[in-house]
């Protein structure tokens, strides 16, 4: 199994600090299994919080692991394996994710964000984060946009791409994190460098999935583990089954039944508003605005104090 992580502590929240936790049981998707691991898929533990309601994977995967997940990321490779395994991850949602409509969306979210706080003119240096080529920053209003990203793409036209040693060549104004957390073994270390880019007054933009699913406390029973534990050493062909029923009630109800699962495929954390605001809160960060938008997503307007 993998190994408990060290970056987010089991007896309280990692979001909220709250005690009020109870641990569940998700599986380890064959698709992550094979890409990630190198073996196939096996019950995982999970911890959901009663107070702020995120819930995240009890575990971490190494650097490695993570390197050989991410790796041509959406890529023909990566779309045939994860297909071969999830036959309803198809080549039309595999595209869609970061495309050109989904951008322009988020975009406008972003914004919205910056009018209603008022700050839309008032951001000269924008620092994208993790952002692939700088998709995000298309059409925002600053002398300076800038992206990092350790993928190495090459950056949209009117953004510059930077390297780890420019991250602090420059008084940011403001810093996007979208997308990121979320994929992170340790979230909280993440933040620490994030804030030290910045300076009094660096205003931060975070996206994340809005996630939130519910489950009954049939899913922190020991004979959930027993049940999934037989359940991945069956045949492909039923452990799919139940995959793809267990994703379905999901994605179309926001709900894991009992004998059902939820997959570890990427995300590792799953946020709620009040959990992604109390875990920057808690970090240094000073939160204005937190909400579910129109895209669907989780975004924050926070600064740096």
């Amino acid at each position: 199994m993998l190994s408990t992580l060290p970056g987010r502590s089991s007896d309280r929240c990692f979001c909220c600090g709250s005690q009020s936790i109870r641990r569940e049981w998700g599986v380890v998707s064959p698709f992550f299994g094979q890409r990630a691991l190198g073996r196939g898929p096996e019950p995982v533990p999970m911890i959901r919080c009663n107070a702020c309601r995120s819930c995240y994977f009890d575990v971490t995967p190494t650097d490695e692991e993570l390197g050989r997940l991410y790796g041509g990321y959406r890529g023909e490779a990566y779309f045939q394996q994860r297909n071969h395994f999830e036959p309803w991850y198809t080549r039309a949602i595999n595209d869609a994710l970061g495309a050109e409509e989904e951008m322009r969306l988020r975009r406008n979210v972003l914004n919205e964000v910056l009018a209603e706080s008022g700050i839309a003119k008032g951001v000269e240096r924008v620092l994208d984060h993790g952002g692939d080529r700088g998709q995000m920053l298309a059409g925002l209003d600053a002398a300076t946009k800038a992206v990092y990203d350790i993928s190495g793409v090459e950056a949209d036209p009117g953004v510059t791409a930077i390297g780890a040693d420019e991250l602090h060549s420059h008084a940011w104004d403001m810093i996007l994190c979208c997308h990121v957390l979320e994929h992170l073994p340790d979230p909280q270390g993440h933040l620490n460098k994030l804030l030290a880019l910045g300076q009094p007054g660096t205003f931060y933009f975070f996206e994340v999935p809005n996630e939130n699913f519910r489950s009954l406390s049939t899913n922190c029973w020991s004979v959930q583990r027993l049940w999934l534990s037989w359940l991945t050493k069956r045949p492909q062909w039923l452990f799919r089954k139940f995959d793809f029923l267990s994703r379905n009630f999901d994605y179309r109800l926001n709900f894991v039944p009992p004998l059902f699962f939820f997959p570890l495929c990427e995300h590792l954390s799953f946020f709620t508003t009040a959990g992604l605001s109390s875990f920057l809160e808690r970090n240094g960060f000073h939160v204005k605005s937190a909400a579910v938008r129109r895209s669907g997503h989780i975004a924050v307007l926070a600064v740096k104090p």
